[in-house]
């Protein structure tokens, strides 16, 4: 069996930090986000990955090469100009044989892919979408079954006029390899607006399988913040690098300020400096590299790596990329999100 990652897209809704990173290499607790799903997969023995790839593909090539270093054996479908999720499915097709497994590149989860898998062969199923109740379908693609787990509506983001339930497609599916090959090849074609919807009007066995456990769409800035404090907040169990000194966990080669004040739970990535009265706080995650100095204040944020604070500065509930610099006694307050190599002047306030 092997699994094809959607990971061609331009990641619009993570924008700045994906103008220079595709959104699979935006890393996540100093990490990049696609090894999650790596690590999710070869969990369950799928080790024959297919990335489909197009926005800055030869940068994911660069970092995961033929996946070795992660156990597992990677292979590339090159979108040439953008596909969609269904025609990036039908451009992996060549690299697959039988049943496949796809995901979306920007779920994070822990469900159990054995019982899913079981599932799909227990249902005789050419095509399951695994679905999870939310509070807002909307913003989705709303899946309603029957008693039997048969899809019998797929609506991608209804209108709240046409929500009939709160079950929504989670970017996870089994499809048969002859249902692949249904897809038109070479163009532009949604999986969630043409081809599900499509199997409805056709008998085809198409069937939702509900998720127990973990699931986020860690699509735009709100829901990438929120990856980060669940985690340390362990509502998924996801290792966490560094060495854990109570609830902090410290990268190698730091030099924090005996002066410094730290309060987890938290990540301080590696080679990071601390200077004395500085404040990391709980729920925040340093890259690689940072300086913080004097009264630096830091509260539920995350900094990419060669981040600088000079003295005094504040950040609260906020994203900063990687190589910023912010100017001595700058406050930025919640909800701000800077792109790389952004420069802010001192006394700032965002």
């Amino acid at each position: 069996m092997k699994a094809v990652i959607l990971a061609g897209g331009e990641g619009t809704r993570l924008r700045p930090l994906t103008c220079n990173t595709p959104k699979p290499l935006v890393p996540l607790l100093n990490r990049p986000f696609l090894s999650f799903q790596l690590e999710l997969l070869k969990k369950y023995g799928i080790k024959d990955i297919v990335l489909s790839v197009g926005y800055l593909g030869e940068e994911i090539r660069r970092v995961y090469g033929t996946g070795e270093e992660w156990g597992v054996k990677i292979y590339y479908a090159l979108e040439k100009e953008p596909l969609g999720t269904g025609g990036g499915i039908r451009n992996a097709s060549p690299f697959l044989d039988d049943l496949t497994i796809v995901f979306n590149g920007d779920v994070l989860t822990d469900f159990d892919l054995l019982r899913i898998i079981q599932y799909h062969h227990k249902k005789h199923a050419q095509a399951t979408i695994v679905i999870v109740p939310v509070s807002d379908p909307t913003v989705y693609g709303l899946v309603l079954i029957d008693s039997d787990g048969r899809i019998r509506q797929f609506l991608e983001k209804p209108g709240w006029e046409e929500i009939t339930g709160n079950t929504i497609n989670a970017g996870i599916y089994l499809l048969e390899k002859d249902l692949i090959n249904q897809i038109p090849p070479g163009i532009n074609y949604s999986v969630e607006r043409q081809f599900f919807p499509s199997l409805l009007n056709r008998d085809i066995s198409f069937y939702g399988y509900t998720g127990e456990g973990y699931w986020l769409d860690v699509g735009n800035k709100e829901k990438y913040l929120q990856a980060h404090k669940d985690i340390l907040q362990g509502k998924i169990k996801i290792a966490i690098p560094g060495k854990r000194i109570g609830k902090v966990w410290v990268g190698k080669g730091c030099e924090i300020d005996p002066h410094a004040h730290l309060s987890g739970p938290a990540v301080i990535g590696d080679h990071c400096r601390i200077e004395a009265g500085a404040v990391i706080s709980y729920l925040s995650v340093l890259g690689p590299r940072c300086l913080i100095k004097k009264g630096a204040y830091i509260e539920e944020s995350i900094l990419g790596e060669e981040v600088v604070l000079e003295e005094e500065v504040h950040i609260q509930s906020s994203i900063v990329g990687k190589k910023c610099q912010i100017g001595a006694h700058t406050y930025i307050e919640e909800g701000n999100f800077l792109g790389d190599f952004t420069r802010v002047s001192p006394y700032s306030q965002l």
